[in-house]
């Protein structure tokens, strides 16, 4: 999933390697964190992201999600263009960053707890 975004995505979902919690030693060292960042109908772009047990929330960036990717591409990260879907009903039972993206994001993958489980669910479908 690097190289091509699609100019029609509106979200763009981001993995991290370089995390230090207490959970990331026993997450896959290639995939301990995800957050997203979330286009708005002005074509800004919004980061969402999970940090020390709150949501922050941050505008990063107007226009173009090929350079917005490539930005977190040249920092090490990979990066996942979406199309958001509907958000499901369903409450948050884990209180995460892969709660918080799926949520976000209209994700349904029930069985994608982890950051890489949730990475191996987008590139299947």
């Amino acid at each position: 999933m690097t190289g091509h975004v699609d100019e029609q995505a509106d979200a763009l979902i981001v993995f991290r390697a370089d995390v230090t919690s207490g959970w990331s030693r026993w997450l896959h060292p290639d995939f301990q964190h995800v957050f997203c960042l979330v286009r708005d109908d002005r074509d800004y772009w919004t980061e969402v992201d999970f940090k020390g047990g709150q949501v922050a929330l941050r505008v990063v960036s107007h226009g173009d999600p090929a350079a917005l990717a490539g930005h977190y591409r040249d920092r090490g990260y990979r990066v996942v263009p979406f199309h958001r879907g509907r958000s499901p009903r369903a409450p948050v039972l884990i209180p995460n960053c892969v709660a918080l993206v799926k949520r976000v994001c209209g994700i349904r993958a029930r069985c994608a707890l982890t950051p890489r489980q949730l990475y191996r669910h987008l590139r299947r479908h």
